[in-house]
């Protein structure tokens, strides 16, 4: 039978084992993986429970405005190489339910004028909304 005090003294025989497996997975940056990859499970089984409304509400009332924006979160994330938000993300937001992200129209909606260069192509729109609002904004 083991007692209060043997469980004691296993942890803090396992504790150097658990702390070097925790350093090897931050330092090759497993452990932000493993920890995306299941925020992602818990979502996606959110998203599949039918009487939790809290999970899916979020989908399901959002304007077109609201979408439009969870898209350009969306690509934001993708082109700034955050692929572990992005799967959290695109399930909390439902992104993988709706249509393909059409940036070029996207673009003609914002009224943005972009390079047709690689660069520009790299470059999210989101960032370039917040670098066309500097530009207009007068330094102090």
């Amino acid at each position: 039978m083991i007692t209060s005090m043997d469980n004691t003294t296993e942890d803090k025989e396992l504790e150097p084992l658990k702390s070097a497996v925790l350093s090897a997975l931050q330092s090759d940056g497993s452990l932000d993986e493993i920890r995306a990859q299941l925020r992602a499970h818990v979502f996606r089984v959110c998203d599949t429970i039918d009487d939790n409304k809290h999970c899916v509400q979020h989908i399901t009332s959002a304007t077109d405005d609201h979408l439009f924006v969870d898209q350009l979160i969306a690509e934001y994330l993708r082109l700034n190489g955050y692929k572990h938000s992005l799967s959290v993300f695109a399930l909390e937001s439902g992104q993988q339910k709706q249509s393909k992200f059409d940036r070029s129209s996207a673009q003609h909606k914002l009224g943005l004028r972009l390079k047709d260069d690689n660069e520009s192509k790299q470059l999210p729109l989101l960032t370039a909304i917040v670098k066309n609002c500097l530009k207009k904004t007068p330094k102090k």
